[in-house]
């Protein structure tokens, strides 16, 4: 009991622990609008290796004052997003999701208050698919948006995040 509670108290002290479970020096970060606002937003996860589905990342939305706070998080895979702004707020989100090595879900979000799910439609890249595929993900591979940053550069409190600068 005595453990847990050291460990609790040096949680709620040091204010830099992060909302996920992270091994590392860094973490992996994708600098998009994800809420159609016209801002930066941070996606955020831990720098170990992901799989060929993906792995969740935890978004925060970037604030008028410049700091940046919690919003949503969201399963995808670094080189099989496209986030589409919407024309009066928010953004439409489009990640596949690999089911083998044939065929995987082709998944769309509305984000606006939240990220939410609108549709999920199986897709096969390999074969009559490999068009929309291709529409939607193809400039990743060629200019990834995934960065590793060291963890020392980031800082969780609460609900916010901070990036010291370089």
């Amino acid at each position: 009991m005595k453990t847990i509670l050291v460990l609790a108290c040096f949680l709620s002290i040091s204010g830099s622990v992060a909302p996920f479970d992270h091994i590392g020096e860094n973490y992996w970060v994708i600098f998009e609008d994800f809420t159609g606002d016209a801002r930066t937003d941070i996606a955020i996860t831990s720098a170990r290796p992901w799989g060929n589905a993906g792995m969740w990342w935890w978004i925060y939305s970037a604030q008028p004052d410049g700091s940046y706070t919690y919003f949503d998080d969201v399963f995808f895979h670094p080189k099989a997003f496209r986030i589409y702004p919407l024309e009066k707020n928010g953004a439409e989100l489009v990640t596949y999701y690999r089911s083998d090595s044939n065929s995987g879900s082709l998944i769309t979000y509305r984000i606006q208050d939240e990220i939410e799910e609108t549709s999920k439609v199986t897709i096969y890249p390999k074969e009559g698919d490999q068009e929309l595929y291709e529409d939607h993900f193809s400039y990743l591979w060629k200019f990834p948006r995934a960065l590793k940053i060291p963890t020392n550069k980031i800082r969780f409190d609460g609900n916010s995040l901070s990036i010291q600068e370089h």
